[in-house]
């Protein structure tokens, strides 16, 4: 008789270490947990218990599906060449309003823009440096006051009543030498300053003696592809949200050699916090003359926390299917994913062309900046003959018109508001993808978890962008597949008491 491989807790092997000695040893008959021979066994058997422990959660670290260390996560991602993508910047595009006089107004490049928090988010204008005549500007009122509205010179036409000047989150921007390179393989070098705007990061290698010409190293996303004489790096994150620069080892990537120099330019943003509300964004920091209203006429969008390694090692599978290209319509949602789009849907318009519909994380829609920086970087990876054309999504609001009574010592508002709360939270952006159907029950089974509710009769659910009756037949709306559900409150939200509760 053996012992049992599959035994691994203390009363499994306690058992059958007993099973075993009553075989091997008939004589010993006192089993009672005063004997020395008890004492022992059950030693073992907690030592076991220990051990395989101890195994099962090494067996378990070395498989991306059950490993739930961050360390161990992170090294499985990076044998396939995937990083945890790191804080992506909101955007936003703002209206800006200048004196009504004669002059020039400058725009520099790196000009910042705060909300007026006392903890401000700093906004940058990345784009090269604008001149423009005030007097060609056009003229506009705004709370019964004239201005001459900010438009580049490159927009002509009715479009310049509408334009607007993109910027992006950021903290600051950082060039920092991060060390000096001893010749070793797979070098590392952290940055100092995080979270880092990945697109920013620019690296520049210079000769100890100071008589080489700076090179410009390029960034790749893996070297795993990279050869003896590439003069590639790669971005690695680590488990606090530091960010380093990682040479090769002299045949994936070239090594820079001993006493030269490594120096690093890059931005210093990123997170959901970035996401502000309309009208938030309200003043330039320093000022710029002429300017004298600041406005982002609808939210800002596109920030992005950094990714989890536990929220990577769902989405990396899928990514690496792509192979870094885009040949499906899933390759280009995955892609669009990767970059910090909240939800993408795309479709082939013609045998060549396709479109891709982003939402934005935060909701709302998607900034000029962040769709030109997710064509920029999804250019590269399309097929040659495709043409891609990004659109923003249709959000359709969902109309709830419903009565609705409270029990017996409960407070009106309170009630009213948790179940609205609770009605709104069914059809929430994080909730909902493209082409979703929404359906009644989930609205009466929201409304039942919400306490203090007596009853609710929903007299209302239908599309805000149809005529169609107040409450379809199979109790379900459906949505196109590049359509997104929407209720925003209080708009699309109407509740009536009918009765009960104390106080209104």
């Amino acid at each position: 008789m053996a012992v049992d491989a599959t035994d691994k807790d203390y009363e499994a092997l306690r058992t059958a270490m007993l099973d075993l000695a009553a075989e091997l040893l008939p004589a010993w008959t006192d089993h009672s947990p005063g004997d020395l021979g008890t004492l022992l066994v059950e030693l073992f058997a907690y030592a076991g218990d220990i051990l395989t422990y101890y195994q099962d959660r090494i067996a378990a670290e070395s498989y991306l599906a059950t490993a739930t260390e961050p360390q161990s996560l992170r090294h499985l991602l990076r044998l396939i060449g995937y990083e945890p993508t790191p804080a992506q910047p909101a955007s936003a595009d703002l209206t800006l309003l200048c004196a009504d006089r004669a002059g020039a107004l400058h725009v520099p490049s790196g000009a910042t823009f705060v909300t007026g928090a006392a903890d401000p988010v700093r906004f940058r204008y990345l784009g090269a440096a604008q001149r423009v005549d005030l007097g060609s500007l056009p003229l506009v009122e705004h709370r019964g006051n004239s201005y001459r509205r900010f438009c580049p010179d490159n927009v002509i036409g009715e479009d310049r009543l509408n334009g607007t000047l993109p910027v992006q989150e950021c903290v600051e921007q950082c060039t920092d030498l991060v060390g000096i390179s001893d010749g070793s393989v797979w070098q590392r070098f952290a940055l100092d300053r995080s979270p880092v705007v990945t697109e920013s990061v620019e690296l520049v290698v210079t000769g100890g003696g100071g008589g080489d010409e700076p090179t410009s190293w390029k960034r790749q996303t893996t070297l795993l592809g990279s050869g003896p004489a590439d003069t590639h790096y790669q971005l690695t994150h680590g488990d606090v949200g530091t960010v380093s620069v990682e040479f090769g080892d002299g045949r994936t990537g070239q090594i820079p050699r001993s006493g030269d120099h490594v120096t690093v330019s890059y931005r210093v943003g990123g997170g959901a916090h970035g996401n502000v509300p309309a009208d938030s964004i309200v003043r330039p920091d320093p000022a710029i003359p002429g300017v004298e209203v600041v406005l982002n006429e609808t939210a800002a969008s596109g920030g992005v926390d950094a990714q989890t390694p536990a929220e990577a090692a769902r989405r990396a599978p899928a990514l690496f299917r792509t192979a870094n290209r885009a040949v499906t319509g899933a390759d280009y949602e995955n892609l669009a994913c990767s970059f910090g789009i909240a939800k993408a849907y795309a479709r082939p318009v013609e045998a060549n062309i396709v479109e891709l519909f982003v939402a934005p994380a935060g909701g709302g829609l998607p900034s000029d900046l962040l769709l030109h920086d997710l064509h920029q970087w999804l250019e590269g990876k399309r097929l040659l003959t495709v043409q891609l054309r990004l659109r923003p999504p249709a959000y359709v609001p969902v109309q709830i018109q419903a009565t609705w009574g409270v029990e017996p010592h409960r407070f009106f508002a309170d009630v009213q508001q948790r179940l609205e709360r609770a009605i709104a939270d069914v059809v929430a952006f994080n909730r909902v993808r493209f082409g979703d159907t929404v359906y009644l029950s989930k609205i009466y089974e929201a409304a039942e978890s919400v306490d203090g509710l007596s009853f609710i009769n929903v007299t209302r659910f239908q599309r805000a962008d149809r005529a169609a009756p107040d409450l379809p037949q199979d109790g379900r709306l459906s949505f196109e597949e590049h359509e997104i559900p929407l209720v925003d409150p209080p708009r699309d939200i109407e509740l009536h008491p009918a009765g009960g509760g104390d106080v209104r």
